[in-house]
């Protein structure tokens, strides 16, 4: 962890004694590099942070000095230290939480492994005796190799292999840097010609880094540089774009939950802040070339960082003009695709379904009706100890969901309540805290859902809150209850909303006040039992949506995990079908209301199956929420049919013997209105 300071303005002097004139750029400065994230934009104020590394001198023992006891004196200094920095990281680790994800815990165990080593390494080096060097692949010895310090001539002037701690310290993680740089430079000269980038040598350079890093830290330590608090550094509250040459993993494992960070740029390529990012969910542009030369003085004025899949871009003091076609792109969705105009006139509803910010980000350059199904339990989780995973606290939920909404189109968001069970993987609070059995033979039909949501009360509501908080922030929004079994378990959900907006609204945390007209609130059928309940829930909800995976899962009884030889006529089932149905019709008697057509809605695998959307449209559905993938087949589908013949078609496969003679119907439909794109 290498010593870092803020880019501070000032009027340094040069060698002369005159001053340089260091005002803030007023006037926009773009500058280019290579992009990566999950969202395509950030806004934020910069903050800089620059390198001041540490250097010592070789120093060894005077004459008069015991070289016995100056030896044994500067390796307990190097052991203590070891213990301290080796504390410090799985510490670091420990508090980290959410802040950073499995990857970035791999990278600092790592460095936790070459700490704990480095003691013995210093002895060989005092020792001269153990032919051996440091494997930077696990951060461990490797034997038989030469000892490389000697090789390099490390002590040529000296002679001497008795020095102090600090020159120990520094010479052995110099000699190690020094080798992968070797094996880089063989690399490059290796795949020279070849075109792309060679992933084994970025790997290589990041391990440098890492490696400088961790020589740092140690070097603080052994020479007791005092190092300012990351968290006074950097301002809370506040959206902050960091600039460096390169920060690494163990910067971000120390950053303060307070501090709102937007996007990351970097004059390096760097492969492990690129991991750190992808798991932080922020948006890196890296190198750009001449970046710290070119921003002194810049700390404290806007940024804006954008990209596409590969080229990125970094906008110091952007426009307004700017600003407004920067966050038009985010939210541009194509006219056509808002509502797509069948054959005969009629309008569907295309809304994409997500489980992460990359999802988020596909549904909008995709051209969807803003996020139908945003899968909250992939982004409010966490790796925990114990290999399962853990809920994040309401603060950090709360984060991540605000900045999914805004990553969103105006259009209102559909949040899907956490959804654990059966293929996902259950909180480990559930099973301590709440008697949930391990190990089901039968997760399927275990308590999932909703049931095990309202059975963990206390994770719920603070998952509840945060949701009503990240729609509140926004402005609007949708909530939707997963396997709602009935109208009672329904209601007992609802209430719990009600409640917390109630308590927020008390705590002075809301700005659309107590009564939540910004929120809408749904429920998923997913269990076909549940659909004899629809007509009373009708008036509890704003909403329904049918999840198709496991509605034909619960229908036909069958675990799609273990069942594929005919999963496709499934879908085409006329049992399938006429509960479907039945659905729809229970669903417009409860809600009675001119727009009842797009207040039910299908979403899943089985509805981005052409000859599946053709029944939906046939019996009514105006509404389906799909993956980004397959907007593009399904809106061209749409745009040929007769909604009055997909009934006619629809009614006709209710009635058919079975699956093979319903799917039959449905392909002669296609065939008559000259689709010939995929069918699966």
């Amino acid at each position: 962890m290498s010593v870092i300071k803020p880019d501070v303005v000032s009027v340094p002097r040069t060698d002369t004694g005159s001053t340089r004139d260091l005002k803030k750029t007023t006037a926009p400065l773009t500058l280019k590099g290579k992009f990566v994230g999950a969202t395509k934009a950030a806004k934020g104020e910069i903050f800089i942070l620059r390198d001041e590394p540490i250097y010592v001198s070789h120093s060894d023992p005077g004459a008069d000095q015991d070289y016995e006891q100056y030896r044994t004196e500067q390796l307990k200094r190097v052991h203590e230290a070891s213990i301290a920095i080796k504390a410090k990281l799985e510490e670091l680790c420990d508090n980290a939480g959410s802040r950073i994800g499995t990857s970035t815990k791999q990278i600092l165990d790592t460095s936790i492994h070459q700490a704990e080593d480095l003691p013995r390494l210093v002895e060989n080096l005092f020792d001269r005796k153990e032919k051996s060097m440091f494997d930077p692949d696990n951060g461990r010895l490797a034997k038989g190799e030469p000892l490389f310090w000697e090789t390099q001539g490390w002590f040529k002037e000296t002679g001497s292999s008795i020095c102090s701690a600090e020159f120990a310290v520094q010479t052995v993680f110099n000699a190690y840097i020094e080798k992968i740089k070797i094996s880089i430079n063989i690399l490059a000269e290796m795949t020279n010609g070849l075109g792309g980038e060679d992933s084994a040598r970025l790997d290589g350079i990041d391990k440098t880094a890492d490696l400088e890093d961790l020589k740092q830290e140690f070097l603080k330590h052994l020479t007791g540089a005092v190092r300012p608090s990351l968290a006074e550094m950097i301002p809370k509250g506040v959206p902050v774009i960091l600039v460096a040459k390169d920060i690494p993993p163990s910067f971000f494992a120390q950053l303060s939950p307070e501090v709102i960070l937007e996007g990351v740029v970097l004059e390096k390529r760097a492969a492990h802040t690129k991991i750190v990012c992808k798991e932080l969910q922020k948006p890196l542009v890296d190198n750009v070339q001449g970046l710290l030369d070119s921003l002194v003085g810049c700390s404290g004025q806007t940024g804006l960082l954008f990209g596409t899949s590969t080229d990125g871009s970094f906008v110091v003091n952007p426009t307004s003009e700017q600003l407004k076609e920067i966050i038009q792109s985010r939210q541009k969705v194509s006219p056509k695709l808002h509502a797509t105009i069948t054959a005969d006139g009629q309008k569907v509803i295309i809304r994409g379904a997500a489980s992460g910010m990359e999802g988020i980000e596909e549904a909008v350059v995709s051209g969807t009706h803003g996020i139908g199904l945003l899968r909250t339990e992939f982004l409010i989780t966490r790796p925990n100890s114990k290999g399962g995973i853990e809920l994040l606290e309401e603060d950090a939920q709360f984060e991540i969901l605000s900045r999914a909404l805004s990553n969103s189109t105006n259009f209102p968001t559909t949040i899907r309540t956490f959804d654990f069970g059966a293929d996902k993987t259950i909180p480990e609070v559930a099973y301590e805290k709440y008697g949930v059995l391990r190990n089901s033979d039968n997760p399927l039909m275990d308590t999932r859902g909703l049931r095990l949501a309202l059975k963990m009360e206390n994770e719920f509501r603070t998952h509840i809150r945060a949701i009503i908080r990240a729609v509140d922030l926004h402005g609007e929004g949708r909530i939707v209850f997963p396997m709602v079994p009935n109208k009672h378990t329904l209601l007992v959900a609802k209430k719990i909303v009600e409640e917390e907006i109630m308590h927020l609204n008390r705590e002075g945390k809301l700005k659309h006040g107590e009564k939540g007209h910004f929120l809408q609130i749904g429920a998923m059928i997913e269990d076909p039992t549940a659909a004899f309940d629809v007509r009373a829930m009708a008036p509890n909800v704003d909403f329904f949506m049918v999840g198709t995976r496991d509605f034909v899962q619960y229908t036909l009884n069958y675990d799609e995990q273990g069942s594929h030889a005919d999963d496709i006529l499934k879908a085409m089932n006329p049992l399938v079908l006429r509960i479907a149905n039945f659905i729809v019709r229970e669903a417009e008697e409860g809600f009675s209301r001119d727009d009842r057509d797009l207040k039910i809605g299908f979403c899943g695998i089985k509805v981005e199956r052409p000859r599946s959307l053709i029944f939906l449209v046939g019996i009514g559905v105006r509404d389906i929420v799909i993956s980004p993938k397959a907007v593009e087949v399904l809106n061209g589908l749409l745009e040929k049919i007769d909604t009055k013949r997909c009934g006619e078609v629809a009614k006709a496969a209710m009635r058919a013997d079975n699956a093979d003679d319903a799917q039959a119907l449905v392909d002669a439909y296609l065939e008559e209105i000259g689709y010939d794109g995929p069918l699966d």
